[in-house]
């Protein structure tokens, strides 16, 4: 039975999905798969990008709710011996220009045995093995982020270290630190988790045919664990970018609560700083007086039309304070 990851706190009343998943299963004639794919998403006027290759499918789509829908049903029939991992988010329109399907590897250069791969761990448990660390086995787990660094630095899991490699292909054990000793491999529990999970499976499948036995990879990636905690008041998933305050000026990814709790600045420092943006001013609450994450988040993208930008100092400070000595909490804010 397939099983379908979506972020109930988005707005499911928009007309059209985005729709990720993958199959790791063999394909006799990726060719003929691939036309019949292109056929089916022309037919339902959908657009993204779907690969295909002897190893499987890799899919990103855009359509409306109904024709998503019927494409999870054609993808879960097309792999009726495997559980298909839909992740899907609503939008207000479709999320790519031009709808391309080719005959092309899921994870480019890399080649493995994909028979055996990592563990599968559900959010919870993950969160779980985060949190108690070597409550699953002695030594301390690794905890492996084999995204890419941009990717890493706007949010990652604690523990994890910063990717180093530019191409997934060089991935090796020995780069992310992880031991070269046979006994060692043996004994190591290993944590990994990527974007949406393909990764891991190419990545699980290497290190266990490297010597690695206890190879653990997040169910469904960041995504799906976004999705699954956000909905259980665990974590929210992240949503949208912005800029710190003034001096600070760091882009970084927030979501609704740690919003409401730091009014849109990266760290408590920033927070009290004097050269702020009024996030909370210029957001307005709800009729139950709690903070407005689409407002916040629509103040920091520019003005709406006819209205002072919020995010240009000199519409934000009394006009007879001069930029350099304008301190919020002394001053306040037009």
């Amino acid at each position: 039975m397939p099983i379908l990851s979506v972020n109930t706190e988005l707005d499911f009343s928009l007309p059209y999905r985005v729709l990720a998943f993958y199959a790791i299963a063999p394909v006799a004639a990726p060719d003929d798969a691939v036309a019949e794919h292109r056929q089916y998403l022309l037919k339902h006027d959908m657009v993204g990008r779907v690969y295909i290759c002897a190893d499987g499918l890799n899919a990103q789509v855009s359509g409306t709710t109904a024709s998503c829908e019927a494409y999870r049903a054609f993808a879960a029939a097309a792999f009726p011996g495997i559980q298909l991992f839909f992740k899907e988010d609503p939008v207000a329109e479709p999320a790519f220009p031009k709808l391309r399907v080719k005959h092309k590897a899921l994870v480019p250069g890399v080649a493995v045995d994909l028979n055996a791969r990592g563990e599968d761990v559900e959010p919870e448990r993950w969160a779980a093995m985060i949190a108690q660390g070597d409550g699953i086995g002695a030594p301390q787990p690794t905890i492996l982020d084999v995204r890419n660094g941009y990717e890493w630095d706007v949010g990652h899991f604690e523990g994890a270290e910063r990717p180093t490699l530019d191409e997934f292909a060089e991935f090796d054990a020995a780069a992310y630190g992880l031991p070269t000793d046979p006994e060692a491999k043996k004994s190591t529990p290993v944590m990994m988790y990527c974007t949406g999970g393909i990764r891991c499976e190419y990545f699980s499948a290497k290190l266990k045919a490297e010597g690695f036995e206890k190879v653990y990879k997040l169910q469904g990636g960041v995504q799906h664990y976004g999705n699954t905690m956000a909905a259980r008041g665990g974590a929210a998933r992240v949503q949208e970018e912005v800029q710190c305050n003034i001096d600070c000026n760091r882009l970084h990814l927030v979501c609704p609560r740690c919003l409401a709790e730091r009014r849109g600045f990266c760290c408590e420092s920033c927070n009290d700083a004097p050269r702020r943006r009024p996030l909370d001013l210029l957001a307005a609450t709800d009729e139950n007086g709690q903070f407005d994450f689409k407002a916040a988040i629509a103040a920091t993208q520019g003005p709406l039309p006819g209205q002072a930008d919020p995010n240009k100092l000199v519409n934000v400070k009394p006009a007879n304070v001069p930029r350099k000595l304008w301190d919020a909490d002394v001053h306040g804010t037009r």
